[in-house]
């Protein structure tokens, strides 16, 4: 089907209606014919009364001709945004760190600037995200910082105070803000250093500094797991500060208080590839960067 000649016909057949003919009859009556030869029917009457006007067939055949036309021009409009990143799906690679009120800000943010777009996050560690980047399995990754390769590149994006997470009738929780040297006879729960790469080495980090050996009382990999020991009395553990905070228990004895804990900050990276980034990747990232920027404390999270 030449998308032309329809084009054509739709005029044609508009503008007959319109005026009661076309000045150009000779210019379209070509493609006209062309049209009704692929079709093996009379689209307009070449003589009688009734000529140069549509044929039963024809005003049928309009119908349609402007059904593809729209979809067409819908098609194409949708294939410029998604070239242009203002539309389609945006798979983000996203490690449990930054799963915090920042990224929800920011993508509040992003989907106010970009409505249509649709999101798609794949979880994962910061090794499994990167080398879903390097495929292009997912368009960008927010991770912990780590070595990437020549075909990557890495930007910093935001940092994150600590807290602890202590059990509400627990002692030190009259305190405001607490150090390696207040938790030393504490049993804490950590990440398992031998699993995927996790923030907590910034907690075993601020503990080596401090020459203080960690009371580990148990060790998991989710940050829900390490939460829920904590609400039990297995051990304090530790959170970002921007980290979205939902009651672990109607019950308030079995809640949890947050205090602010002396370490280095959590720091949140994106990593995209070098060549040819997907556009829609690098619109968040220049909407996260325009989100940390406004607010680089965090202080309205």
């Amino acid at each position: 089907m030449n998308l032309r000649r329809l084009q054509y016909f739709f005029e044609f057949a508009r503008r007959a209606s319109e005026d009661g003919d076309w000045q150009d009859w000779d210019f379209v009556k070509s493609h006209i014919a062309a049209l009704e030869k692929e079709l093996g029917t009379e689209l307009v009457h070449k003589k009688g009364p009734q000529v140069r006007q549509l044929t039963s067939a024809g005003r049928h055949y309009l119908i349609e001709a402007e059904r593809l036309l729209s979809s067409h021009a819908s098609a194409m409009r949708i294939a410029s945004d998604k070239d242009q990143g203002i539309a389609g799906t945006l798979r983000i690679g996203l490690c449990e760190e930054a799963t915090t009120n920042r990224f929800a800000s920011i993508v509040a943010s992003y989907s106010t600037q970009f409505p249509k777009v649709r999101l798609e996050v794949v979880e994962g560690h910061a090794a499994q995200l990167t080398w879903a980047v390097k495929r292009r399995d997912v368009d960008l990754a927010l991770t912990l910082p780590q070595d990437v390769d020549a075909q990557l590149v890495m930007h910093d994006l935001w940092q994150d105070r600590w807290t602890v997470a202590l059990p509400r009738n627990h002692a030190l929780a009259e305190r405001v803000s607490l150090g390696c040297e207040d938790l030393a006879q504490e049993p804490l729960v950590l990440a398992d250093p031998l699993q995927q790469p996790h923030g907590h080495e910034y907690i075993r980090a601020a503990f080596r500094q401090a020459q203080i050996e960690p009371i580990v009382g148990a060790m998991a990999v989710n940050r829900s797991t390490m939460l829920m020991l904590a609400t039990i009395g297995v051990g304090a553990t530790f959170v970002p500060k921007s980290m979205i905070r939902a009651a672990m228990n109607p019950d308030r004895s079995m809640s949890l208080q947050f205090r602010a804990f002396n370490a280095s900050p959590l720091q949140i990276c994106a990593v995209l590839v070098v060549n040819n980034p997907p556009r829609i990747a690098t619109h968040f990232l220049q909407v996260a960067r325009s989100a940390v920027d406004a607010d680089p404390g965090g202080k309205s999270l």
